[in-house]
């Protein structure tokens, strides 16, 4: 995961205040309080949600964001368990899978019997965990009231409580009957409108044209005239189980399609690292590489003979790194041939007698000859080359050299 830096230019700050906050969330803020009847919720949100803490909020750092979760959902149990159900569960262990339901042909006797068990042992425990922390709002969302249920309903229950506690159950309607309050509270967060008016700017000072978190997938924001394009900003922490998070700076991640939609989707991150806040050692290196060959220098390798390995000198990234499957990505055969490269390159370099540059000594080379012999350019930063910490790990284990990258 690459480091981003977070935007310092003053001008932009100020302008994303006037308009986010004071224009936008405030004037949206007052018109969600005006429909509110519940006086003491309404009471509650108007004490909390002063002008001075939505700023706050909006401009909170990364490391801070956790500490801000805790706190809105410890003031606001209705909205953590509508919007992010998953923590209210977390106490709550399922022995079971959706697949393994799904396994449970009803035509079978002794399939019935274990399903009637499994039913009976989790309801149990999930109305054991709603009398220690009543919530009513939980309790319509796991709509536990029904005592008989057929084979059938059984099955569905089981698997939507296993979507609600692993964070995979879509938010409510409209319609349904669930405090009006909370249903609406996440329009108060308009990212669409902010994200129409500080999209492209945004895109532009974070300066990064690589998928901070694969640092593999192109993201380059374009500007040219009929051709603009600008990537997707991930919320790190999803606005659909964060929504008071929608225009939090510090909570934009601007991301390739694969890792933000397939991979990392609507996980509620909150046991991975932000990488405004955290990234992979530039030093230390991140890939490793075994081979079945009996050298990586064989003329007979081949990319099938060659293993991409994470290493384990990033412990706090290693949920991130599993998120995103990045040991499974970099085992791809086309980023993979990115270390075959640099090996034909080096074993060219051997057969000529070095010509002119020490294979034996590397680091004592300059960039410049590096990047003529290797093609790995040592003075550009992860941010905007594509693969550039496989590259240098590959190289260093090729070359036996000890390159570091730039930030």
């Amino acid at each position: 995961m690459i480091k981003i830096s977070p935007v310092k230019c003053n001008g932009f700050k100020s302008r994303y205040y006037h308009f986010v906050v004071k224009d936008l969330l405030l004037t949206k803020f007052k018109t969600y309080l005006r429909e509110i009847h519940d006086q003491p919720a309404k009471d509650r949100l108007k004490a909390y949600f002063t002008e001075d803490r939505i700023q706050k909020l909006v401009f909170s750092s990364a490391r801070n964001l956790p500490k801000v979760i805790n706190e809105i959902f410890i003031k606001f149990p209705e909205i953590a368990d509508f919007y992010c159900p998953e923590i209210y569960l977390k106490g709550l262990v399922l022995g079971y899978t959706c697949s393994d339901i799904d396994d449970l042909e009803l035509d079978n006797k002794n399939n019935i019997e274990t399903l009637n068990k499994l039913y009976k042992t989790t309801r149990d425990d999930a109305l054991n965990l709603l009398e220690h922390r009543p919530s009513k709002i939980i309790s319509k969302r796991l709509n536990l009231s029904k005592v008989r249920r057929t084979a059938t309903e059984k099955k569905n229950e089981l698997k939507r409580l296993y979507n609600l506690k692993n964070g995979l159950a879509k938010r409510p309607t409209k319609g349904t009957d669930f405090p009006k309050w909370v249903a609406n509270f996440h329009t108060v967060f308009d990212y669409n409108a902010m994200a129409k008016q500080f999209g492209y700017e945004l895109s532009q000072l974070l300066d990064i044209s690589v998928c901070p978190y694969c640092n593999q997938e192109d993201i380059t924001t374009i500007h040219e005239t009929d051709a603009e394009y600008r990537p997707a900003f991930d919320h790190f922490y999803p606005k659909s189980k964060f929504p008071f998070l929608a225009t939090t700076l510090s909570n934009l991640i601007p991301a390739g399609e694969r890792c933000n939609e397939r991979y990392k989707a609507q996980s509620a991150m909150l046991s991975h690292e932000n990488p405004y806040n955290k990234s992979i050692s530039y030093e230390e290196p991140l890939f490793d590489f075994t081979t079945s060959a009996p050298s990586f220098y064989d003329k007979e390798l081949q990319i099938k003979d060659v293993l991409v390995v994470v290493t384990d000198f990033n412990p706090d990234l290693t949920n991130n790194l599993e998120l995103f499957k990045i040991e499974a990505v970099y085992n791809n055969k086309k980023f993979k041939n990115e270390f075959f490269k640099i090996r034909k390159c080096y074993n060219f370099l051997r057969e000529q007698g070095n010509s002119g540059i020490d294979l034996n000594d590397l680091n004592s080379h300059n960039v410049d000859e590096i990047d003529h012999h290797f093609h790995v350019n040592l003075r550009v930063s992860p941010k905007t080359e594509s693969m550039q910490k496989f590259k240098v790990d590959s190289l260093n284990k090729i070359a036996k050299s000890n390159f570091k990258m730039i930030k």
